[in-house]
């Protein structure tokens, strides 16, 4: 019989004491719980961001489609007849206010839609494979609109390789230096999405 296991939950009021916690999270379920968050974010934030982002899918056709594409699928995705159901707006990096304001041009953001935000292949790669990549799955229960906001989807554009420290006789190196574009051309041409790919970049 199957043992019952729950999510690590991780107190960031309670950081640095948290660290190595959330190290063995990373490494074992690639995936936590964050609470008492609410003193470094404002309650309100993700109601905000959904409501923005709302906004800006709204947007008519010829407006979304001058969000470009910075590198392969990371650009505006319209709604096709394989997946009518499925629209999204690309952002390369949230954390560069250049990129962000390139970005709020393309659609003529208002200043209200001009919000600043506060895992992936580069971190599964840098880490010699010990951080987990977890398969990211949604449950409908019922027919209504759902908005998603994947932060840091998109890794760095420099080339990505193992950290020398992670690196040792018990964990020798798993994988050759690559960039994310890269990897994300082996996606798309191998049908890999779930991750499968990651074995194509295995040392020799």
């Amino acid at each position: 019989m199957a043992t019952q296991r729950n999510i690590p939950v991780i107190d960031l009021l309670d950081f640095p004491n948290q660290s190595s916690k959330l190290v063995a999270a990373s490494e074992e379920w690639g995936c936590f719980r964050l609470i008492n968050y609410h003193d470094v974010l404002p309650a309100t934030l993700m109601a905000d961001m959904k409501t923005v982002v709302r906004s800006l899918l709204d947007l008519p056709m010829e407006i979304k489609q001058r969000n470009l594409h910075v590198i392969t699928s990371s650009g505006y995705v319209a709604p096709s007849a394989k997946n009518p159901l499925y629209e999204a707006l690309g952002l390369y990096d949230m954390a560069s206010p250049r990129d962000v304001d390139n970005f709020c041009s393309q659609l003529d953001a208002s200043p209200h839609q001009r919000y600043h935000p506060i895992a992936s292949i580069d971190q599964f790669v840098w880490s010699n494979g010990r951080i987990c990549n977890v398969k990211h799955r949604v449950q409908c229960k019922e027919a209504k609109l759902r908005v998603s906001i994947a932060s840091f989807l998109l890794g760095p554009k420099e080339k990505v390789e193992p950290r020398k420290e992670l690196v040792d006789d018990d964990h020798p190196r798993l994988y050759v230096a690559t960039t994310y574009e890269d990897y994300r051309k082996i996606r798309f041409s191998t049908k890999l999405h779930a991750g499968e790919g990651l074995a194509l970049l295995h040392t020799p």
